[in-house]
């Protein structure tokens, strides 16, 4: 676990944090939430849509580039969601360090073939959408 420190400062407090977000001052622990890495990251929401029948194909597909995208360096966040109303709709909520790791990440063996199924097991191309973390 990196427990490299960012100094907070305020008008009469002074907290140190590290990426656990714990702080100390005067012996009280305060819960700060603030993970520098995710501040700072680039969000993708990836979306894929089955074509009716090819559920449970696109989903094992999707499933099986979990593990190896969660071993590269960029990678932060990286989980896979599935529609409660429609199961045929799946999304990827994701976070990389940076644009270049996403990118990286985009020429992966494991992912290209991915994309070279999407014509035949999804119902329109994937909608992916990139975003910044801002509160």
């Amino acid at each position: 676990m990196d427990t490299s420190k960012e100094e907070i400062s305020c008008p009469g407090v002074s907290l140190s944090c590290c990426r656990t977000g714990l702080a100390f001052k005067a012996g009280i622990i305060c819960s700060l939430n603030i993970d520098k890495e995710r501040i700072m990251a680039l969000t993708v929401i990836a979306k894929f849509v089955a074509k009716p029948g090819k559920e449970e194909i696109l989903k094992k597909e999707l499933l099986a580039r979990i593990e190896p995208t969660r071993a590269e360096d960029g990678c932060i966040v990286y989980d896979l969601h599935q529609d409660v109303d429609n199961p045929a709709v799946l999304v990827f909520l994701e976070s990389w360090k940076s644009r270049e790791d996403l990118e990286q990440h985009l020429q992966m063996p494991y992912l290209q073939s991915l994309l070279g199924m999407v014509d035949e097991i999804c119902a329109e191309p994937p909608e992916i959408r990139l975003a910044n973390q801002i509160g």
